[in-house]
């Protein structure tokens, strides 16, 4: 927001039209990225997606019946206020369901408030816990106990997160926001559902599908161990 920030913006874009039409050879972390770039790059691209740590393969699930996992920043690109709302939909017949943010809260702090000022208004006071940023021990304890990992982004390019999940085999529900629908494949190795075109998000359809793996915990896990597999 604001002019010098606009400013900013234009210039980073500026130069980087001009570094991808120049450059020769890109390594691409998704087919997102070439999509993006589209005739603006014309050399060769390689596509080597972000390295997964084999601990993640090795986990072993216990998952906890309506405990719901988010891990990113506490953002409004993020979509973590569609996602408390979601929740507060999902408890009218889900009372158990239970959601744990992990991630930085201050690089929007304002946004930050304004999701702890609806988790108070909404009296979802214990069904939420922000849990700041994790060690990679802790997240692992947070995959493992997690029934579902919830990414409902606006924007990504190839969350970690959800190659994270994946390997944990941790049942996945995601908007298709960037390369995301490159990583899942819905009804197979996870759950996606379109980019809300509003900024205020889908939360009713959000909720419905988080309901639906709340509801069939076999099949969710079905699908975190073929993406696992894959």
């Amino acid at each position: 927001r604001g002019w010098p920030n606009r400013l900013r913006g234009q210039l980073d874009a500026a130069y980087e039209n001009c570094v991808i039409r120049r450059a020769r050879h890109l390594i691409i972390i998704s087919p997102y990225v070439e999509q993006v770039f589209g005739r603006r790059f014309t050399g060769q691209a390689y596509c080597i997606e972000n390295p997964c740590n084999d601990r993640f393969f090795d986990l072993s699930r216990r998952p906890i019946p309506g405990r719901l996992f988010f891990s990113g920043y506490v953002c409004a690109r993020k979509g973590v206020l569609p996602l408390l709302k979601a929740l507060s939909l999902l408890r009218a017949s889900h009372s158990g369901a239970h959601l744990r943010i992990a991630g930085y809260t201050q690089i929007e702090a304002d946004y930050y408030r304004l999701c702890a000022d609806y988790v108070r208004h909404a009296g979802l006071e214990g069904a939420v816990t922000f849990l700041g940023q994790l060690t990679q021990e802790q997240i692992l304890e947070e995959y493992a106990t997690c029934a579902a990992l919830v990414l409902p982004s606006f924007q990504e390019t190839a969350p970690v997160v959800i190659e994270e999940a994946m390997a944990a085999a941790v049942p996945i529900i995601a908007t298709r926001a960037g390369g995301v629908p490159w990583m899942i494949e819905h009804g197979a190795t996870g759950l996606t559902l379109p980019v809300p075109q509003s900024p205020g998000g889908d939360p009713q359809a959000l909720a419905e599908m988080l309901a639906t793996v709340l509801d069939d915990p076999v099949t969710a896990e079905a699908m975190g161990q073929r993406a696992k597999a894959e």
